[in-house]
């Protein structure tokens, strides 16, 4: 396996945080090991010959080709159930049936936490609840993920926590042992690409989810992050973090509900 030398390591650290705000610079095995096949495919013997191809690259596949190898991308449905239970207890009752709810969803990876939440709309409207418009956005920065999470297929070992009338209302088995989502979940989550560090304006948000994706950052972007999640967020809104992640309770912007969850300060709007 080719080895990275100390300043090729820097700097790519240096092109991974000023391009996408991530902090890998307790990554170095991890770079070594993700980057060897495609050392192997530009046929280049050392990291300083793949960087003058990436540099000289101007279409942007090799970057996004880079990005895809490095950024990891693991979740699963339903996971850190009580989130949901705080979302569908606490928010969506509350809400106006006549005004459409915004959510997104940043870090999506290959869309089950996007799912998980459809799913429980789903049910809710099944069973009766009338809820407003609710729209879902959702976004990543890995190209290969997205795509995938479009598909709404995946292994069927992959929904063994979802609830049996789930699977059975929800998911649909396909020749190849795989499943899929029915298109009653699918159309519910529109997937785009897009990079936290940088204004995602489209619209102002009622939520915003973020789970387990600020941990591969640093102090100094997370701080930027949060800034663009409340320029995105409207009055009153809600923002949700993993469970291992954490807003400082006293912090400007945002107070604390419990088990990650955060809310736009009043005060902050004048309201």
């Amino acid at each position: 396996m080719v080895k990275i030398r100390d300043d090729e390591f820097q700097y790519l650290c240096e092109l991974l945080y000023q391009s996408y705000g991530l902090n890998m610079r307790k990554k170095r095995v991890l770079i070594e090991y993700r980057l060897m096949n495609i050392l192997q495919k530009y046929q280049v013997n050392s990291f300083q010959e793949y960087f003058s191809l990436l540099r000289t690259d101007k279409s942007g596949k090799m970057k996004e080709e880079m990005l895809n190898k490095l950024t990891t991308n693991y979740s699963f449905f339903m996971r850190e159930p009580q989130h949901f239970e705080f979302i569908k207890k606490e928010i969506l009752p509350k809400l106006c049936v006549s005004k459409p709810f915004s959510v997104w969803i940043a870090g999506c990876s290959y869309g089950q936490e996007c799912y998980t939440l459809a799913m429980i709309l789903e049910e809710l409207r099944l069973s009766r609840m009338v809820l407003p418009p609710i729209n879902i956005y959702a976004t990543d920065i890995n190209t290969v993920a997205l795509e995938q999470a479009k598909t709404g297929i995946y292994p069927k070992e992959a929904i063994a926590n979802l609830p049996e009338l789930w699977r059975k209302r929800f998911c649909r088995s396909l020749s190849d042992g795989t499943i899929q989502l029915k298109e009653c979940i699918r159309k519910q989550v529109t997937f785009e690409y897009h990079n936290i560090m940088e204004p995602y304006d489209k619209r102002k948000f009622h939520l915003i989810m973020c789970r387990n994706v600020l941990i591969y950052f640093d102090e100094r972007s997370r701080n930027k992050i949060y800034q663009r999640f409340y320029n995105s967020l409207q009055p009153k809104g809600f923002l949700i973090l993993g469970m291992a992640e954490m807003i400082l309770q006293n912090h400007v912007l945002f107070k604390y509900h419990g088990a990650s969850i955060y809310q736009v300060k009043e005060s902050i709007h004048g309201e």
